[in-house]
C-alpha cells in the first residue's frame, strides 16, 4: 500500500477589509491561492456579492452560501459568505492565474506528481453531517445522452465511497442517496449566480456563463451543509457517459460531475499546474477520463472531514 503522508492543517490567510473578512485558502501542499478582488464593505442579509463572475446571495444569521466554478482555462473560481449571529458577514475567496491552454486540451506540462503521490488538498470550512440526498433533473440531460442519472452516481460514489486506483481504503465516513428524477432545477441561474436555496439538492445540466463547465452552489448552516445543487454548461460543452472512439471536444460527465461533488462534500481545487493528476485539480480536459477516480490528496482531504 503507498505511503499516506499526513500534511499539516490548511493554511488560511486572512485579510481584514472593513467589516468583512476575506479569506483566501491555501492548499496544503504546493500550488497557490490569491485574493482576486476586495469584497464590499457593509454586507447585509439579502445583498448579492460577486466576485470573479460568481455570485451568492448573503445569507440569514448563522448561515452561509458557497458557490464553485469549473472554467475551462483552468482558473479557480470559489467564493463563500458566512453571517455570523452578530450580523457580521465573513467572506471567503480563492482565485489564481490562469495556466495556459495546452494543444489538444488533454496535455499538460510534466510537473505534477502522480494521482497516487500528491498529497495536496484544499478543505472548505463547511461538510455535511448527515447524508447529502440529492435528486436528478433526468428532462435537462442533454439530447442523445444515454443513462446520465448513472454517471451522475457513480460520480456521488466515488467520493463517499473513496473511490482510487491507488489501493487506499475506504476510510470516508460521508454518504450520499440518489433520491431519484425530479422536475426541479439546481438553484444556479443561467448568468452562474447561485439562488435562495429551497431545501432540495438538484444536480442538473443547463445553461452557465460560457467560461464555466460545470458550477456547484452550497448552503451551510454553521459550518454544516445542508443543501447542495450542481449544474453541467450544456449549452457550451458537449457530453459523454461513455468515451467515444475518435473523441473530440466532449466533456466526461462522471469526471466532472466528481470534482464538482467534491466541492458538495467541502474540498477545494488545486493547482492544475503543479497537481494536476488529482480529480480535484482546477480542469478537467474534453475526453479525459482519468479522474473519474480520486487520486491520494483527493482521499486525504475527504479523510480529513470525514
Amino acid at each position: 500500500m503507498p505511503l499516506r503522508p499526513r500534511p499539516p492543517f490548511a493554511r488560511l490567510l486572512t485579510l481584514a477589509l472593513l467589516t468583512c473578512t476575506f479569506t483566501v485558502l491555501l492548499p496544503i501542499e504546493g500550488g497557490s491561492a490569491d485574493p482576486v478582488h476586495a469584497a464590499p464593505a457593509h454586507l447585509h442579509q439579502g445583498d448579492v456579492l460577486r466576485l470573479d463572475g460568481l455570485a451568492v446571495v448573503v445569507p440569514p444569521r448563522g448561515r452561509g452560501a458557497w458557490a464553485a466554478a469549473m472554467t475551462v482555462g483552468g482558473t479557480v473560481r470559489t467564493i463563500g459568505v458566512q453571517t455570523r449571529e452578530d450580523g457580521t458577514v465573513d467572506v471567503f475567496g480563492q482565485g489564481t492565474a490562469s495556466p495556459p491552454l495546452w494543444p489538444g486540451g488533454v496535455t499538460r506540462p510534466f510537473t505534477s506528481p502522480g494521482a497516487c503521490a500528491d498529497s495536496a488538498y484544499i478543505p472548505y470550512p463547511t461538510k455535511w453531517a448527515m447524508t447529502y440526498k440529492w435528486h436528478f433533473n433526468a428532462s435537462s440531460a442533454p439530447s442523445g445522452i444515454k443513462n446520465a442519472a448513472g454517471a451522475l452516481k457513480a460520480a456521488a460514489n466515488n467520493i463517499t465511497h473513496a473511490h482510487n486506483d491507488c489501493g487506499l481504503p475506504d476510510l470516508v465516513s460521508a454518504t450520499n442517496a440518489y433520491k431519484g428524477k425530479t422536475t426541479s432545477i439546481p438553484n444556479i441561474s443561467s448568468t452562474s449566480a447561485c439562488l435562495s436555496p429551497d431545501g432540495k439538492s438538484v444536480v442538473g445540466f443547463g445553461t452557465l456563463s460560457a467560461t464555466y463547465v460545470g458550477y456547484t452552489c452550497w448552503w451551510s448552516v454553521g459550518s454544516n451543509t445542508v443543501e447542495a445543487d450542481v449544474k453541467l454548461n450544456k449549452a457550451n460543452y458537449t457530453w459523454y457517459v461513455t468515451k467515444p472512439s475518435g473523441c473530440s471536444n466532449k466533456w466526461d460527465i462522471q469526471a466532472v460531475a466528481t470534482h464538482e461533488f467534491g466541492h458538495v462534500f467541502g474540498l477545494g481545487s488545486v493547482s492544475e499546474l503543479t497537481h494536476g493528476n488529482l480529480t480535484m485539480s482546477q480542469t478537467i480536459y474534453a475526453c479525459q477520463n482519468s479522474e473519474d477516480t480520486l487520486g491520494l490528496g483527493d482521499v486525504l482531504g475527504l479523510e480529513s472531514k470525514y
